[in-house]
């Protein structure tokens, strides 16, 4: 008896010693082992306040589950209820939804907006044809805006389609976003408040060249024809249009030429009377911020002017204070960081709300007086988001969020509660609700660790200098499992490096990619950096770049190579480097910069000539080609393709309309030019990524690519 509970217990204890062992696959890391949420941290999912009292989630996908903030829960809607309702619907998970006024439930169908009363089991629905798209919903009115081709319409609860545009030439385009979403410009369809007027970007790209992108897949390639406006050549024409539900008539706004600013960050007044609009000159160094009357279009006035040395960028719409019309909130980096200041309506600045040598990255709400803001900020560190309550009328602020981490809150109506959902670099995901009287905290989930069955290596967050020697870089190290200091490891290095990113933070893992862990898995150093150049730590770090994009970005990735050559367990003849996009640009420039540095690298759809790359993003760091001759000639990699030592991969998407396909190929030629050898692969139905299962094969190509030659 005796050897037998000694067998058992031996073989338990193997079992578990094996289970604490697993090994990552590539379909783990990249689309997960059964769906897409494999090794994401447990959560409620799709959280969202449904009134002042009572938020919603749905559990078991199948059950939305509504709770009030005394703890109680109860299934307010099943999919089965959705299917008695609708019986068009099949799906057998709770689809998206959004709540309207704590009583009626939106739900996105195919086809069609479903509004469910949960309370009076009552129900009323917007259909609209399956070829729609850009949907933008008005609530007040039962009308549904949307899309289809180049033409914008509407439909009401009673299924009648309107249409607002009609132009023929398809290089006129209506009720999308415009610039290439630049500027913070992600729609083209703005309901105004009562619900009885359109304002709808109309965009003229008939001046803009075609540009071809191919399609393999007919019996003949056929060539997709896109605009694509280069910088420094012809750009498209914006206007804003007043569309009228009433008479049916379209009015649009007198804003003066239309090929030499953009139009951004449209606004409607709460009185419904006027249109605010942030316009940036083509150069990106002034802003002026307009008032329209949204009647008849006229220009009202300037409420103020925005400059700056290097460029402007305007990136969030005024925000008004709910119960003061007259007043609203425009977000700045005029001193250096993105702060609030408090406007009214007639210009005048009654003062800046927040400052300091931080950056706030959100605004959540308003408290029920008004007294109060609510945002997201680094105040804390540039690393960590919190959540502060700031008075509105004098400099007293309270932090929400008492745990260091990276913090993202839902603020209830009224302000009361917030839902905060937050990580640390050991904590996987907590979800507490706090309350802002009391400050009380409670745990409503704490995730488990969805890799306690796996050996992962140390992810280690440190910093190193950058090149002129006076900012701390973050940075992320992941060390192989079973690390031993007396051995040599390769090292790939992850690199992005351009504006609007942030590749480390302090939530979990240090926001690191599950690839990363895979291959720290099979025994690579994994290593990343945030050199100057990107975001949440000023203008001044981020504005370095102007002019010579790559310049200073590769100076202080090479910091951080010489960090790595220095450890002693780095063999520094075996240092690869990756990156996407401008980290293509990256991974490409630092092979051919430093060709003794990097044995292996693979670059995916990388920016190669900057003349070549769009108009909005690439004239706001660069200039024009014609200002910064200079400039675009030290950054085009083309020029150092001779000079390429180690093994380059470089895959590119055959129908990517971000990073154009001229890109990679422009550098080919070089390099058979200059008789470089390099590899190059093609994924010919991809755009600027590759997405889904395809994917899989990517990420198994760098992976072999790392493998067979690093």
């Amino acid at each position: 008896m005796k050897k037998t509970v000694t067998f058992i217990f031996i073989s338990l204890l193997f079992i578990s010693l094996s289970a604490q062992n697993k090994q990552l696959t590539i379909n783990d890391v990249v689309i997960g082992s059964s769906n897409y949420s494999s090794f994401y941290p447990q959560k409620l999912n799709k959280l969202q306040w449904a009134d002042t009292e009572h938020y919603s989630y749905v559990k078991d996908d199948s059950t939305l589950i509504l709770s009030s903030t005394n703890g109680k829960e109860k299934a307010i809607l099943t999919t089965n209820e959705i299917k008695a309702v609708d019986s068009s619907f099949t799906a057998s998970k709770i689809p998206n939804y959004k709540w309207h006024n704590g009583q009626e439930i939106e739900l996105f169908l195919k086809g069609k907006r479903l509004f469910y009363n949960p309370y009076k089991h009552s129900s009323w629905e917007i259909n609209y044809p399956q070829d729609a798209k850009h949907l933008d919903l008005s609530y007040e009115t039962k009308q549904l805006a949307y899309t289809i081709g180049n033409n914008l319409y509407y439909a009401n609860s009673d299924n009648n389609q309107n249409v607002i545009t009609n132009d023929p030439d398809t290089g006129i385009v209506n009720g999308q976003s415009v610039h290439r979403n630049e500027f913070g410009i992600n729609k083209g369809i703005f309901w105004s408040p009562d619900g009885q007027s359109i304002a709808f970007y109309h965009k003229d790209e008939s001046m803009v060249g075609d540009y071809p992108l191919v399609d393999v897949n007919a019996r003949e390639a056929k060539a997709t024809l896109i605009k694509y406006p280069m910088a420094g050549m012809a750009s498209q024409q914006v206007s804003i249009g007043i569309y009228n539900t009433d008479n049916k008539t379209t009015t649009y706004l007198q804003t003066g030429k239309a090929d030499d600013h953009y139009l951004t960050n449209i606004a409607w007044s709460p009185d419904n009377k006027t249109i605010y609009v942030a316009e940036l000159n083509r150069a990106q160094d002034t802003l002026h911020f307009n008032s329209y009357n949204a009647t008849d279009g006229h220009f009202i006035k300037t409420l103020f002017v925005e400059t700056d040395k290097e460029y402007v960028e305007p990136l969030s719409p005024m925000l008004f204070l709910p119960h003061h019309p007259t007043q609203f909130i425009w977000q700045s980096r005029r001193d250096g960081y993105n702060h609030l200041y408090l406007y009214s309506t007639d210009g005048t600045l009654i003062r800046q709300i927040t400052k300091g040598d931080w950056e706030v990255t959100d605004i959540l709400g308003f408290d029920k007086n008004e007294k109060h803001v609510f945002i997201s900020s680094t105040e804390k560190s540039y690393l960590e988001r919190h959540t502060y309550a700031i008075d509105i009328n004098k400099d007293a602020k309270t932090c929400l969020t008492k745990h260091k981490g990276y913090h993202k809150s839902k603020l209830s109506p009224e302000g009361k509660y917030v839902l905060d959902v937050w990580s640390d670099i050991e904590i996987p995901l907590v979800t507490d609700l706090i309350s802002i009287k009391n400050d009380k905290s409670t745990t409503l989930l704490k995730a488990d660790n969805p890799y306690q069955d796996y050996t992962l290596g140390q992810i280690k967050m440190l910093s190193v200098k950058s090149a002129d020697g006076e900012t701390d870089l973050a940075c992320r190290m992941i060390l192989p499992p079973n690390f031993d200091t007396s051995e040599k490891y390769p090292v790939i290095i992850y690199v992005y490096g351009g504006p609007h990113s942030q590749m480390m933070n302090s939530s979990w893992q240090g926001n690191v990619r599950k690839w990363q862990l895979y291959m720290a898995q099979k025994g690579y150093i994994m290593f990343c950096m945030d050199n100057r150049g990107t975001s949440y730590r000023g203008a001044d770090f981020e504005q370095v770049i102007h002019r010579h994009l790559g310049k200073n970005e590769m100076e202080d990735q090479i910091k951080g190579y010489e960090y790595l050559t220095s450890l002693p367990y780095v063999d520094s003849d075996r240092i690869g480097i990756f990156g996407w996009s401008y980290g293509g640009f990256m991974t490409t420039s630092l092979m051919t910069h430093y060709p003794d540095a990097f044995k292996v690298g693979v670059a995916g759809g990388p920016v190669i000539d900057w003349s070549n790359y769009e108009i909005m993003y690439g004239e706001r760091y660069m200039d024009t080609p014609q200002e910064n001759p200079d400039g675009y000639a030290e950054s085009n990699v083309c020029k150092y393709a001779k000079d390429l030592k180690g093994r380059l991969l470089i895959i590119h998407g055959g129908q990517d309309p971000t990073v154009v396909w001229q890109h990679s190929q422009k550098f080919l030629n070089e390099c058979i030019k200059d008789g470089v050898q390099l590899d190059y692969f093609v994924y010919p139905n991809h755009q600027h990524n590759v997405r889904g299962q395809d994917r899989v094969h990517l990420m198994e190509k760098i992976t072999r690519y790392f493998d067979d030659f690093l």
